[in-house]
């Protein structure tokens, strides 16, 4: 996945943090290129009326932007909303996550003229489906499992992904890692936190947004933009749930652990996730510390916590994290390995079974120039 997390805002000097919010953007970088930001808006106008959120217009566009200009892309394709999802779609599987099958063939545009509105009933495609259901199961549990942040089940925490062109408004980029707010209630008063993903955690939840999810999307069959939005915010809504009605809604509890029993062989109930939970944050909130002695006053004031109160949250993980168990983090990490095996090794058979069953005679033997 070279090239995906490079692409940053810059909202401050100095901040790790920036909004992805046109109201806080003062310049947009990609690879030391500035760009207007009248251009970007509408072109994320465009892909809004196509479907796509704000969070995978910008990151399938760094994906490929190893393949053409991106500059160029914006300027010569702003006002071409007609051409511009088929376009996208074609330039991501040039790269290719899925390869052979999908980079060199015309397969999507192929589904994209004949099959949108309509279910397709296709055993390659099926198979497809259904693990992209499980893996955004699986991906769910490892991102707060892996959320630099003590679980605040004992506060009203809700956070705020909208629909539509204001689906990213609370994802930021920190140093190639992805961060989110909650807002909570304390005191009588609003609050907020940022929950961070490691690098790991931060490629996988972007190959999904980027790679599997829209591919998921079209293959449904959801017949417009309309469909396609709704269907998004909900996903967002599934992924960025708070902690606390995260683990107490027990229809996302039971699918959650029987997926990942399925996946990984390991029988981990809800207890045992908010254990492995506690006793990664002090190892993340580790690597942070540094970081949140040198961020400004704006970020610290924007993310609504002063420097004392990280100190004190970082202090109180340590202490916490050091009284768990072992076989807790060596649990995680066997999952989390196993889990990683499945996204990166998994789609080669995945992609050779539909390659063979909607390209016969090609899928198998096809090569990457």
């Amino acid at each position: 996945m070279k090239g995906v997390l490079r692409f940053h805002a810059d909202a401050y000097p100095r901040a790790p943090l920036a909004r992805w919010d046109d109201l806080t953007f003062t310049r947009l970088y990609c690879e030391g290129k500035q760009f207007d930001l009248g251009v970007f808006r509408k072109m994320n106008h465009n892909m809004v009326k196509r479907g796509w959120t704000m969070l995978e217009g910008l990151l399938l566009g760094e994906a490929i932007e190893d393949h053409m200009k991106w500059p160029t892309f914006v300027h010569d394709r702003e006002g071409q909303t007609g051409d511009l999802y088929s376009y996208l779609i074609d330039e991501r599987n040039g790269f290719g996550y899925l390869g052979s099958g999908f980079a060199k063939m015309m397969l999507i545009k192929h589904f994209a003229k004949g099959n949108v509105g309509g279910q397709l009933q296709c055993q390659g495609v099926s198979a497809y489906l259904a693990r992209s259901r499980e893996l955004l199961n699986l991906l769910a549990a490892m991102m707060h499992l892996t959320a630099g942040g003590a679980p605040r089940a004992e506060e009203a925490v809700q956070t705020r992904i909208l629909e539509g062109r204001e689906a990213g408004r609370n994802l930021f980029f920190m140093r190639d890692k992805i961060a989110w707010v909650l807002t909570y209630n304390k005191s009588k008063a609003q609050k907020s936190i940022a929950r961070f993903l490691p690098k790991e955690t931060s490629k996988l939840l972007v190959t999904y947004l980027v790679l599997i999810r829209p591919l998921e999307t079209l293959l449904s069959g959801l017949g417009g933009p309309k469909d396609n939005m709704a269907s998004q915010a909900s996903m967002l809504e599934y992924l960025f749930v708070s902690d606390g009605a995260r683990w107490t809604r027990e229809h996302y509890g039971m699918a959650l652990e029987q997926s990942f029993t399925a996946e990984m062989g390991e029988d981990i109930g809800m207890r045992e996730y908010r254990q492995i939970q506690a006793a990664l944050s002090g190892h993340h909130l580790s690597k942070w510390k540094d970081l949140w002695e040198d961020t400004t006053d704006a970020t610290s004031e924007q993310q609504g916590h002063s420097t004392e109160t990280h100190e004190r949250d970082y202090d109180r993980m340590e202490d916490r994290s050091s009284s768990m168990k072992m076989h807790s983090q060596l649990r995680f990490e066997h999952a989390s390995i196993s889990w990683q095996k499945l996204v990166f090794h998994g789609g080669e058979a995945l992609e050779k079974r539909i390659d063979d069953r909607l390209l016969p005679g090609r899928g198998s033997h096809h090569k990457d120039d």
